[in-house]
């Protein structure tokens, strides 16, 4: 009798039972998905920028990991699942106007991918309904292989604030996953519910099963126990050290016991990240631009020089902690 592996439904739903190895393949047959174990494919590395919350930097962090690859000579893919925001997919359509217009700097230019609607659904059978969660996981992970190429080195996908079934897909699917998060108890709660009086994780949060689930899933899907990397990393952090990011890191040691993630020590709140956006550009770019246009497009206030070497080397140390570059 094929094992069984039950799995918490983290959305209020009935606990699932998955028989994996019978359901898994035959979706994949269906899905033009490979049937042998993923984890000895060629593939390129994955990278999800996901928390269940807006505001926390999860778009402007996976701009700037894209260029700064980019800048690093590797090929690098960038997946926007925040459809209704889109603010990754605006970014880069902001950067391709200094290519294509009369500046022509040829900066380098990550390559927007999209989900693969075309790629039809998996069978409906009796181990596999329509609609169910694992049905439309299957799906989306299907779409989403679909638009990556083998060419690239990193794709890096951005998530929308809130559960959406193509994140958890994604979840499913990635090697790395960053969890932005400002330092805040408001930013905390969507990790782990904190009791406010002892500061200690009374339960995992919503967004934390949904990593749960998505490991137990990629387990069955890829016959596995390999699974994901997951990182929370402190945003937006003060300049000035303060009580409150005091108490803010004891509580995330905590959770990070917990939950099993690692802690990365963190991008500080910059004026300049928001400035350059809207040009399409990150702090990587300045140095490739002339002066002359520096000046006449006010990119950058002769103050702000030394803010943007010390966002870079923040940026590149992430990419270092996390094993992107050596």
């Amino acid at each position: 009798m094929m094992q069984q592996i039950k799995i918490n439904d983290p959305f209020g739903k009935a606990n699932m039972v998955m028989q994996t190895q019978k359901i898994v393949t035959a979706a994949l047959q269906d899905s033009n998905l490979p049937t042998q174990s993923m984890t000895t494919e060629k593939k390129p590395t994955i990278i999800v920028l996901g928390n269940e919350k807006g505001g926390t930097g999860k778009s402007t962090l996976c701009l700037h990991l894209a260029v700064a690859l980019s800048h690093q000579h590797h090929k690098v893919a960038v997946l926007d699942l925040d459809e209704r925001q889109g603010s990754t997919t605006h970014f880069l359509e902001f950067r391709k106007l200094w290519n294509n217009n009369a500046y022509h700097l040829n900066l380098p230019l990550p390559t927007i991918i999209r989900p693969d609607d075309g790629v039809p659904p998996p069978p409906e059978n009796d181990n596999l309904k329509k609609n169910s969660t694992n049905y439309r996981i299957i799906h989306n992970i299907g779409t989403i292989k679909a638009s990556i190429k083998d060419d690239v080195d990193y794709v890096i996908i951005d998530t929308p604030g809130s559960y959406t079934n193509r994140t958890l897909s994604a979840l499913v699917l990635c090697d790395i996953l960053i969890t932005p998060a400002n330092d805040s108890l408001m930013d905390l709660d969507v990790i782990g519910h904190i009791d406010p009086k002892y500061q200690i994780m009374t339960k995992p949060s919503n967004f934390a099963e949904s990593v749960f689930f998505a490991r137990k899933f990629r387990a069955a899907l890829m016959r596995t126990r390999d699974s994901f990397k997951w990182y929370v990393l402190r945003n937006r952090l003060a300049h000035i050290s303060n009580t409150n990011e005091k108490n803010i890191a004891k509580m995330i040691n905590g959770l990070s016991r917990r939950l099993g993630f690692q802690i990365i020590d963190g991008i500080t709140e910059r004026v300049i990240f928001k400035e350059l956006f809207s040009h399409g550009l990150t702090v990587f770019d300045l140095q490739n631009i002339p002066e002359n246009i520096i000046s006449e497009k006010k990119l950058i206030k002769p103050q702000q020089r030394s803010n943007n070497q010390s966002a870079q080397e923040e940026i590149l140390n992430l990419c270092h902690h996390i094993g992107l570059i050596s």
